[in-house]
């Protein structure tokens, strides 16, 4: 019993949920940043099967990079693999990514020191504008929320009350919105709450 409720290969189990509901959000955010040149992904710790179970196998405008301490047989042509430290990304040029991805693997670096040294290694490898905004938005907020759901029609950060107009625009999710009070970055409440398993 305990297995089907957190082995994230059960469909259903609480592991596969919650990564499910971070993979949506983040789907989200990519659909945002998407332009005409392919946009580059570093997944450390990442496996193919991971997208795959998420339902997402990319398209041609993607390509996904594997990191591992091995490198790995990938199937789709969007996809490769390589083997490497997530702790030393040396073997990469800065800014050589869109985004840095990784699931869950900083929970496999024990030291506090490591999983330091594995966000910063990741921090070269991003876009300085978006990483800009992000330690901004992080940095204000005591609870550590910095993105936040529009409840009841206000911000759930701040509780400041959002116009109509900002929440359809939110549940457009054509761009990325923030609260005019805190700034925090809002999502609509499906997106929040909406979880869909596969």
């Amino acid at each position: 019993m305990a297995t089907a409720l957190l082995d994230p290969k059960f469909g259903t189990s609480i592991n596969q949920r919650f990564r499910a509901k971070r993979f949506k959000f983040f789907m989200s955010l990519l659909e945002k940043i998407k332009s005409d040149k392919p946009l580059k992904i570093l997944d450390l710790g990442g496996y193919e099967r991971y997208w795959e179970r998420m339902g997402y196998l990319g398209d041609d405008n993607v390509h996904i990079t594997l990191l591992n301490l091995e490198k790995e047989i990938t199937k789709n042509k969007n996809f490769s693999s390589v083997a490497g430290d997530a702790t030393n990304l040396h073997q990469f040029k800065d800014n050589e990514f869109d985004i840095v991805f990784s699931n869950s693997m900083i929970e496999h670096l024990f030291s506090r020191e490591s999983q330091q040294k594995m966000a910063d290694e990741a921090r070269q490898h991003v876009d300085e504008r978006l990483l800009y905004s992000y330690d901004r938005i992080r940095k204000n907020y005591r609870n550590g929320l910095a993105v936040v759901p529009v409840e009841r029609d206000a911000c759930g950060g701040c509780f400041y009350a959002i116009p109509p107009q900002k929440q359809s625009e939110i549940r457009q999710r054509k761009k990325v919105i923030v609260c005019e009070n805190c700034g925090r970055i809002l999502i609509d409440e499906d997106l929040n709450n909406g979880v869909e398993v596969k």
